[in-house]
């Protein structure tokens, strides 16, 4: 007999998310939401959860392990403080990332640093246009919605509300292919 909110192991889809942290906080938030949204029987995904520090992605040895480790990722997870002035060096990172992933369907998602809160910021300008370059699906916790850079964003609530999206089905239209939309003051 199955124990209520656990997913049978045979039936849950497998599937990697990478934190990319910058404390080790915002590192327990990110992965108790990743395993309560895959224990939710309409999702039942069991989250194979790696983990890197963002100061590894500033050595270039580093760097190139972590790049090969996460490109069979499903999901990658960034400090919402971190999207919302995204560094040019974490930036040439993600560029290389979603070149070389392997997951077609894969996602970034933007987690606020703690999950009782709202997030209530912007993604970078930077960060929406490489996600709608790469066809990433972005993802944003929260609860009100992002500014600057929506067209391309989805929000996520990870808490008992809504489930995990698991593929780009469960969302038509979550990456337009207008890239003006949402960027002009006539909007």
């Amino acid at each position: 007999m199955l124990k209520p909110g656990k997913p049978d192991a045979s039936s849950a889809l497998s599937m990697k998310a990478v934190i990319i942290y910058d404390d080790f906080a915002f590192l327990a938030n990110a992965s108790a939401a990743l395993k309560r949204a895959g224990c939710r029987p309409e999702v039942s995904a069991q989250w194979i959860i790696k983990n890197w520090p963002v100061k590894a992605l500033h050595q270039l040895d580093v760097a190139e392990t972590v790049l090969f480790e996460t490109a069979d990722a499903h999901l990658l997870v960034l400090p919402a403080r971190l999207a919302h002035s995204l560094p040019f060096w974490l930036r040439d990172w993600l560029e290389r990332w979603a070149a070389l992933r392997q997951i077609q369907d894969a996602a970034l998602a933007v987690m606020g640093e703690d999950i009782g809160t709202d997030f209530t910021g912007t993604v970078s300008p930077e960060l929406a246009r490489l996600a709608l370059r790469h066809s990433l699906i972005l993802i944003a916790d929260g609860g009100a919605p992002a500014t600057a850079a929506t067209s391309p964003l989805m929000r996520l609530s990870l808490g008992p509300g809504l489930p995990l999206p698991i593929d780009r089905s469960h969302f038509p239209g979550a990456v337009t292919r207008e890239p003006f939309r949402g960027f002009g003051i006539n909007e």
